[in-house]
């Protein structure tokens, strides 16, 4: 119902807003497209269309740059962008868009390769459209875990230089070339499977993530436009008496493709009605398309961006479920391990072991976003939990995958908080400890402070956000602690030094001031023998009153 309302007030304050044309915005409504050639077009005229009142970032770039057109492409790109500018134009909206397209690229490359104009601080709007197959199942050819990392990462990087920005998915449409002809991944069944592949697979991001704005349901609004015998269903058996949405390549959109996306983008990101356009709107007749096909397809988009969608089935949530298990992945399994610097993820499972959601961990530093990875083979270091159940907490490297042999490495070790609803910091720094040997274990009450253990540096005590020096916790001699944990009110560390071997207590109670004592804990091996690592306690019976 609250969605059905919001809908219904989008609907309504878009239908007021026309007759203010003339009351322009006076501060322009800053918006970036990033994607590929669905998103700027893969031919003329819409590749170019309206290219002079947008604004191409790649536009120029050398040719050795990744980000540069391609060769058979010089000009600025206009697209979907270039159109859905000269829709705000007409409606008297003053919107400054802006496109990051790079032809068959994913937002994983974006993320690894663009992340420096897209992390920017002004963006009031950002549109991320990922590539044409990743959202499908892995099953059919597609890639969702590398979707949803890449689309919350970038997600995440833009929330941190521009916190008010509204984030939105464009969901894109189902690939005649992969369903007509025999052979290819959906044939034999009909266009509307991958559609509804598309839409799983981005609404699932959306609902999972819970960061978003919305979802642009372009391919959903593909579907509709067929089924209600506006556009030709099988663009390689084309119905002259309806629109071709597709291109002669039968994988790009057409003008009417083109069109009928822009209109779902124009009212998702602004609220108007593409009714109010009408038939004499002027990107139709610049296109070529008739006052009957544009009315037609501004009525499709009207009413798919008002379908009520609910969550897919099986589709993951940030917010972690009470009585899941949290696990530390490394890697994403497409390289054999080494000791760079490796992506990291945590993985949410059921007690039953079917996996909940995955959540990345950034890995390009933006703004107070702080690439976080590990070594793939170190095998010492510990996730924990906050003793509050709020956050959990890992001990990391500040350094972009494949910075080589990162334990011995001098770069800034971080601690790493995910909260409950999944949200990912990394900016806890440490630059004086543990340089060139393993950082290890972060523990901490409520995620406003840590203990971290490393190989060289003793125990060391630092606020949330730390970004200066650190405290040095542990007095004494022994400087190589493994794991931490939080028992009874009191700090405990496991070490196998030599000179200390087994599980010692930090101190009394929390301490927080420099040359707290080390006292080994009776009953444990005091020589080299059974590793000490982890380590839990519990209370032995409840029938006798206190921990025992």
């Amino acid at each position: 119902m609250l969605q059905q309302l919001r809908h219904l007030l989008c609907a309504a304050a878009g239908l007021a807003w026309l007759p203010l044309a003339a009351q322009a915005q006076t501060t322009p409504v800053r918006v970036l497209f990033v994607g590929n050639s669905f998103v700027h077009g893969q031919f003329t005229p819409v590749l170019y269309y309206n290219s002079a009142a947008v604004t191409d970032l790649n536009y120029n770039l050398p040719a050795g740059d990744p980000r540069a057109h391609d060769s058979g492409m010089p000009g600025a790109f206009g697209g979907v962008p270039g159109i859905f500018k000269k829709f705000t134009t007409q409606t008297g909206l003053n919107y400054d868009v802006q496109l990051e397209a790079v032809s068959g690229k994913s937002l994983q490359f974006h993320y690894a390769s663009a992340l420096a104009p897209i992390a920017v601080a002004g963006w009031d709007k950002v549109v991320l459209q990922e590539q044409s197959t990743r959202p499908v199942p892995n099953s059919r050819g597609g890639s969702r875990a590398a979707f949803y990392t890449a689309a919350t990462q970038l997600e995440q990087a833009i929330h941190q230089a521009s916190p008010n920005a509204q984030v939105y998915l464009y969901e894109t449409w189902g690939r005649a070339d992969f369903t007509y002809p025999s052979g290819q991944t959906y044939s034999g069944f009909p266009i509307d499977t991958m559609t509804a592949d598309l839409h799983n697979g981005y609404y699932a991001q959306y609902f999972a993530n819970g960061r978003y704005a919305g979802v642009a349901p372009a391919g959903d609004a593909w579907r509709s436009a067929i089924t209600s015998g506006v556009a030709t269903r099988n663009p390689y058996s084309p119905d002259p008496t309806k629109v071709n949405l597709w291109n002669v390549d039968n994988v790009h959109p057409s003008i009417t493709g083109a069109y009928l996306s822009a209109l779902v983008l124009f009212y998702k990101l602004t609220g108007v009605d593409p009714r109010t356009l009408g038939g004499a709107e002027q990107a139709a007749a610049d296109l070529g398309i008739t006052p009957t096909q544009a009315i037609a397809l501004q009525q499709a988009a009207y009413g798919q961006v008002n379908v009520v969608v609910t969550a897919p089935v099986g589709t993951p949530t940030a917010t972690f479920t009470p009585g899941n298990v949290a696990v530390v992945r490394v890697g994403d399994g497409s390289a054999a391990l080494t000791t760079a610097a490796t992506a990291e993820f945590v993985d949410e499972y059921t007690l039953s072991g079917t996996k909940v959601q995955s959540i990345a961990l950034p890995t390009a530093d933006n703004g107070t976003v702080r690439a976080f990875t590990n070594s793939g083979t170190a095998t010492s270091d510990n996730l924990t939990r906050s003793a509050d159940g709020r956050y959990l907490l890992l001990a990391g490297y500040n350094a972009a995958p494949g910075t080589a042999g990162i334990v011995t490495s001098t770069v800034p070790r971080l601690v790493a908080r995910i909260g409950a609803d999944g949200t990912v910091d990394t900016n806890t720094r440490i630059t004086d400890a543990f340089s060139g040997t393993n950082i290890r274990t972060a523990v901490s009450t409520d995620g406003s402070n840590f203990y971290v253990s490393g190989g060289n540096s003793g125990i060391r005590y630092l606020p949330f956000g730390n970004t200066g020096a650190t405290t040095a916790l542990s007095g004494g001699t022994v400087v190589n602690f493994r794991i931490l944990g939080l028992a009874g009110g009191n700090l405990y560390a496991s070490s196998a030094t030599g000179s200390n071997y087994g599980l010692n207590q930090i101190g009394t109670g929390l301490p927080t001031a420099a040359g707290a004592t080390v006292t080994p804990l009776p009953g444990f091996p005091t020589a080299s023998g059974p590793s000490s690592y982890g380590f839990y306690f519990a209370d032995l019976s409840a029938t006798v009153a206190g921990l025992d």
